[in-house]
């Protein structure tokens, strides 16, 4: 049994190091809303208690990651849509903010148009679907799912746990920043550790509040990096390999 138990890197960088980032903003939170006039105890507690406490936090990462669906899809994001779908008033919102952030590029310099259209035209000689209605999470899955099937694996997973690092991070760092802000508005909260009694001033929370946005800023663009990155190299590898495959290298002596 305990064999079969296997631990990737995707679930601790995608999952639990994010949940251990939610679960502490989420004490906090929870301490300055109901208890700010409380002294926080540091102390050791035994290891069933933590054990229980790792298995929440990587839960509670899945939950981050799925809140890490409201960024979009950005290897999308690096292709021109033939059809674009149009966007609600949330999508909206939810674009500004991407704007705000610098988070979105609608077409990367390295990601020219022409290559964007060889990938679909070829998607489209294998699947019969007209090139038109090859929508872009259409196109980078379908060449996606061609690597992985004929072992052009390279670098795919390493773009992927770490894209799925910054996704579910951005969103416990959201949590942390809302911690923060709550702990702000109940000034007196305290720690005490070995008979000292630490209690953080409003200019060490706002210098706190800033670096947190400061990082949470830059993960977002870097999971939009991340997962571009990944689709450039799951559209060019399609296309060097249908090349390949469709005028092969003669390596006869001559």
């Amino acid at each position: 049994m305990k064999n079969n138990i296997q631990i990737t890197l995707y679930e601790v960088f995608g999952y639990f190091l994010p949940g251990v980032m939610a679960f502490a903003s989420i004490f906090i939170l929870s301490w300055a809303i109901f208890w700010p006039t409380s002294v926080l105890e540091l102390r050791t507690f035994p290891i069933e208690l933590l054990a229980s406490a790792a298995l929440g936090c990587y839960f509670l990462g899945h939950a981050m990651h799925a809140l890490g669906g409201i960024l979009g899809q950005p290897e999308s994001s690096a292709f021109d849509d033939p059809d674009p779908a149009p966007r609600t008033v949330i999508g909206n919102i939810v674009a500004m903010v991407k704007i705000v952030f610098g988070a979105i590029q609608k077409r990367p310099v390295w990601f020219p148009h022409d290559i964007v259209q060889s990938a679909r035209e070829h998607a489209s000689r294998l699947t019969g679907i007209e090139p038109a209605k090859i929508t872009n999470p259409l196109l980078f899955g379908f060449c996606d799912e061609t690597l992985a099937q004929e072992g052009q694996i390279g670098d795919r997973e390493i773009y992927q746990y770490r894209a799925g690092f910054y996704k579910s991070m951005s969103m416990a760092l959201i949590v942390s920043v809302i911690a923060v802000l709550a702990c702000i508005t109940h000034p007196g909260m305290s720690v005490e550790h070995k008979g000292h009694v630490f209690q953080l001033t409003l200019i060490q929370y706002v210098a706190l509040l800033i670096a947190l946005l400061v990082i949470l800023i830059s993960y977002i663009r870097k999971y939009y990096w991340f997962a571009q990155h990944r689709a450039r190299r799951a559209v060019l590898a399609f296309i060097i390999l249908r090349e390949s495959a469709r005028t092969p290298i003669d390596t006869r002596r001559s």
